[in-house]
């Protein structure tokens, strides 16, 4: 783990990463559509909520990679007009076509009403479907890379950072409360600032990166594990829909996420994972179409099963989390085989040498 990665190079251990995280979103989902038939409070319930919200982290976790690894060209001094204008057109054309794939999906019964005004309204604010506001999220971030690359090129210390971040979380999350009350704030990028910053401070140290994330692993774990005492309370009252502190939820949450993150990333390169990194690397270099496509393959199975299904719940979530990795790859493979990935997904087939900060990234 001493070496460092040099220009160019792949990193099987960001791959990997990729791979755990996009399994995190999958369960979320999984669980997510589970819990409206579960009995709530009992015991199935209980651990399925658990879970569905201790997974919270996945998508701060893609986000802090995506500017651990987009900033980095910006640090070393690449001009910001090519690097923007590149990132946009690969980001900008999935997201908009998935979109309308996915407005017509959600409006199939009742298509009158998909007029193109909603359509347009669903399409800015990230939500055609339940999962695509993160590909809005990185439309966001690569706006806001290359405003903050003067910032970190001066490498700041992390307790400066921390500090001015959680300072300006807590400024976004009153504003928001007081003035701008957007409704569904989680499609700003501005709401996830301790892991673009978290993100950003590791882009910083690229030089030493491996051993910056070793020895940030136990303190990462602590700290996520003193947010989580918090968090998890908020987020159980959550999901039974009690009252609770949104301040207290939101800020613990923000923590908790930003800490797993930088801790799953020192156990992506972990060498006790052994077996586990062939597949999770193979999923972690198809994370994005999995990202986009998975919620047809909970479609399907709702189909196919005529949900909700009369067999052990467990196992058919387990069955549901197969389904929604395996159907992503077979359709990947389908469009490359046909060469349309770049028309499909935004990317070219097969994926370059290098990490490109496609997302999710």
């Amino acid at each position: 783990m001493s070496r460092q990665p040099e220009r160019g190079e792949r990193i099987d251990s960001l791959d990997v990463f990729r791979g755990l995280a996009i399994v995190a979103v999958v369960l979320i989902h999984v669980t997510g559509h589970f819990l409206r038939v579960i009995t709530v409070d009992s015991r199935l319930w209980v651990a399925t909520a658990f879970t569905n919200r201790a997974l919270q982290f996945a998508v701060p976790a893609f986000l802090l990679l995506s500017a651990l690894l987009n900033l980095r060209p910006l640090l070393q001094g690449r001009p910001a007009g090519p690097w923007f204008g590149r990132r946009i057109r690969r980001a900008l054309w999935p997201y908009v076509v998935w979109s309308v794939v996915f407005f017509l999906i959600a409006h199939w019964d009742r298509l009158a009403e998909a007029t193109p005004r909603l359509a347009l309204e669903k399409l800015v604010e990230g939500n055609a479907y339940y999962h695509l506001y993160f590909l809005l999220l990185v439309l966001q971030m690569y706006v806001l890379l290359p405003l903050l690359a003067p910032v970190f090129r001066r490498r700041p210390p992390f307790w400066l950072t921390a500090l001015v971040t959680l300072a300006l979380q807590f400024a976004v999350y009153h504003a928001n409360k007081a003035w701008f009350q957007v409704p569904a704030p989680g499609s700003l990028i501005v709401w996830y600032l301790p892991s673009v910053a978290l993100g950003c401070w590791l882009a910083s140290r690229w030089d030493g990166l491996h051993e910056t994330i070793r020895r940030a692993f136990l303190p990462a774990v602590l700290c996520g594990a003193a947010a989580m005492a918090v968090y998890g309370p908020t987020a159980m009252a959550l999901m039974r829909r009690e009252p609770l502190s949104t301040l207290v939820h939101q800020a613990s949450l923000a923590v908790y996420a930003a800490a797993a993150a930088c801790a799953l990333l020192a156990v992506a390169a972990w060498p006790g994972l052994g077996r586990l990194v062939p597949p999770l690397r193979s999923l972690g270099k198809r994370s994005l179409e999995i990202y986009i496509a998975h919620p047809i393959a909970i479609l399907l199975m709702d189909g196919w099963l005529h949900f909700p299904p009369r067999l052990p719940v467990p196992a058919i979530m387990a069955a549901y989390t197969v389904a929604c990795l395996l159907f992503p790859l077979a359709l990947a493979w389908l469009v490359a085989r046909l060469g349309l990935s770049r028309w499909v997904w935004g990317v070219d087939d097969p994926a370059p040498a290098a990490h490109n900060g496609r997302a999710p990234a």
